[in-house]
């Protein structure tokens, strides 16, 4: 008759169910069977013994104790090198050097506005939706009305397009004070912005950018269109995907290819009128041409964009007023 087998753990010496035990012999319990051996100095005989077993509780310790020993070494060797500073030498901080502004204290007899945040401009409205008004816009001011705008003033995003003023919002824009104190920066930031402008003027000869570059009477011999329909259409048109490149605007793009179409000049003399290289006087034709047979002509020009009972109610209001005379 056998004799009965003992499978008391070999760590705690509990008599573990079956499903709550593991033998310990076998390739894959290397480590356990090490460390039962190095931390808690069971006999070598008993952990290689066919018999010997471990339950679950004492495996999950040691493999606790495996997983401190494995980390420790990395953990030391990371302490060692951050305490060992002895050598390293941190690098000199240098101070940001900037420039330092002179004092406010060139008045100037020039009127100014725009003194504080908490208010449009323009209207005078406070709320929280203002926003900064761009540089361009406050130099346009000056050259337009003479009126210095302080840098930081705010004005309702509506009275804006394309970082300059609408008619309406300029005229409206008065000075709130008779006189402007500069610093030299400001000063010499104006005096750079004037020859700037200057500069750029000097090598233009049609400017369609400009606002008042041009009267409504030489947009319209040039172009064919009133000054007010020329900017609908450049509006409309700046909204789409013809977009500004290096030497032209999008505005110069549909002056030249409506330039082309009412005076029939070669590419030549029009790269001559408008300052530009033959080549760009081209390729702004070829994209206006584009942009416009695509997406203007279809929504404005033809029978398609207009249903029948439309036609049928201009032409019976036609007839009607002929009657009536």
């Amino acid at each position: 008759m056998s004799t009965p087998r003992n499978y008391n753990c070999i760590l705690c010496s509990k008599r573990p169910k079956t499903r709550d035990r593991r033998k310990l012999i076998g390739p894959n319990n290397k480590s356990l069977r090490k460390c039962l051996q190095q931390k808690f100095f069971i006999e070598h005989d008993k952990i290689n013994h066919a018999n010997s077993v471990i339950c679950n509780k004492c495996r999950i310790r040691c493999s606790r104790e495996i997983d401190t020993n494995v980390r420790c070494p990395i953990q030391t060797t990371i302490s060692e090198s951050i305490n060992d500073d002895t050598e390293y030498v941190p690098p000199a901080k240098y101070a940001r050097c900037h420039p330092c502004k002179s004092p406010p204290s060139i008045a100037l007899p020039i009127p100014s506005a725009g003194g504080g945040h908490s208010q449009c401009v323009v209207c005078k409205r406070r709320g929280p939706k203002l926003v900064v008004v761009p540089t361009n816009a406050r130099f346009n001011i000056f050259l337009d009305k003479l009126i210095i705008l302080t840098v930081g003033a705010r004005c309702c995003p509506g009275h804006l397009c394309n970082d300059i003023f609408l008619p309406d919002a300029l005229d409206r824009i008065s000075h709130s004070q008779s006189s402007s104190i500069f610093n030299r920066t400001d000063l010499m930031d104006l005096i750079t912005q004037i020859r700037d402008m200057a500069l750029r003027g000097s090598k233009r000869r049609i400017d369609f950018d400009t606002e008042n570059a041009l009267t409504s009477s030489d947009i319209l011999n040039l172009t064919g269109l009133s000054k007010e329909n020329f900017n609908d259409l450049c509006s409309i048109v700046q909204k789409g995907n013809l977009r500004d490149s290096r030497t032209r605007s999008v505005r110069t793009c549909i002056g030249i290819f409506l330039t082309k179409l009412k005076s029939g000049l070669s590419n030549k003399l029009l790269s001559t009128l408008f300052n530009l290289g033959k080549d760009s006087v081209r390729r702004a034709i070829a994209s206006a041409r584009k942009y416009l047979s695509e997406n203007f002509v279809p929504s404005n020009l033809g029978f398609n964009h207009i249903s029948r009972e439309e036609v049928n109610y201009v032409i019976v209001s036609l007839l009607n007023c002929k009657q009536i005379l």
